[in-house]
Order: structure tokens, then sequence, then C-alpha cells
């Protein structure tokens, strides 16, 4: 596997939300990486450049509660030198570009569906698809964004007063 990192930033249409979710895809690559800037984070990555692997196992994160993908770009870049693909969506309606939807109910469904999303884009991308193992796909998330990881891994959040398992049941206040 190369030990640098690839780049492709897309956008996807959400019909439901009627809105556009922007995605990076990092993943290794052989290319010489340059120093890029997306908003106020830089990160250095080849952008564009061809994917070096087969069956890659596909990571996507779900960044926290007015937060962005790119406060997770260490992770995210190191995952990518360790061979994987990862998914960076940002929640529109929840990020510190849009936090519209912020503590509403429709903003756990819509994250759910960016990751869907997400993946499927993944899987259809033209430099990355075509190597994705679609049999290894992981979710990563942070505050929130822990909590649509695990409703994407079939968890059922509910609201309540504290953030624990119970039952079987996952509760994110």
């Amino acid at each position: 596997m190369g030990l640098n990192v690839g780049c492709r930033l897309t956008e996807l249409s959400d019909v439901a939300q009627d809105a556009r979710i922007p995605l990076a895809l990092l993943y290794p690559t052989q290319q010489p990486e340059q120093t890029e800037r997306f908003g106020p984070y830089a990160l250095d990555v080849a952008r564009d450049a061809p994917l070096d692997g087969q069956r890659v196992a596909l990571i996507a994160i779900s960044h926290g509660n007015g937060g962005s993908p790119w406060v997770h770009r260490d992770l995210a870049k190191r995952l990518a030198q360790a061979g994987y693909v990862v998914a960076l969506p940002e929640h529109t309606g929840n990020s510190r570009n849009d936090n519209s939807l912020a503590g509403t109910a429709a903003n756990l469904a819509n994250r759910l569906r960016h990751i869907t999303l997400a993946i499927d884009a993944a899987c259809a991308d033209v430099v990355v698809g075509k190597a994705l193992a679609s049999d290894r796909v992981g979710v990563v998330g942070h505050s929130i964004g822990a909590c649509t990881a695990l409703a994407v891994a079939g968890g059922k959040p509910v609201t309540g007063p504290a953030r624990r398992v119970m039952e079987g049941r996952i509760l994110c206040a």
C-alpha cells in the first residue's frame, strides 16, 4: 500500500432533505502529496490521484454536532495510509457551515441517510469504487456522530435523559 493519501471531493444529492452533501474520499496512493486547504483546515493529499490497492475496506466517519468532517483529518489520513478508503461526509443541517437542524427530530434521520449516501457514492466512484470490498465497511463517529454510527450498524437511537446502553437500546440525549 502507498504511504501517501489521495483525495477526491464531490457532492451528494439528498433528495429527502433537498440538500447537497459535501463528501471527501481519502485513500492510499503512491502519488506525491501537496498541502490543500479545506476551509480552515490543511492536509497534505494528492488530489484525484489513482488508488493503490485491491479489496480495500471503506470507513465512513460521522462528525459531531455543529462540526466538520475535517476535524477528523488526522484520523482519516492515518486510516488511508494504512490502506483504507475513508468517506468524510459533511452533515448538512448539522455542521459548522449549516447547523440549522441541530436539536430537531429530522437531524438523526438525515445523518443516517448521509452515511448511506456516502457509502453508495464511494462504491460508485470511478477511482475508488472498483477497488472497494463491499463486505468490508465500517462507520466511526464522534458525539452525535457516534450515535449515527451505532444506528447505521443497527442500533435503535431514542432520545432520553442520559447517554447509555440499556436493554439493547441506544439512548442519545
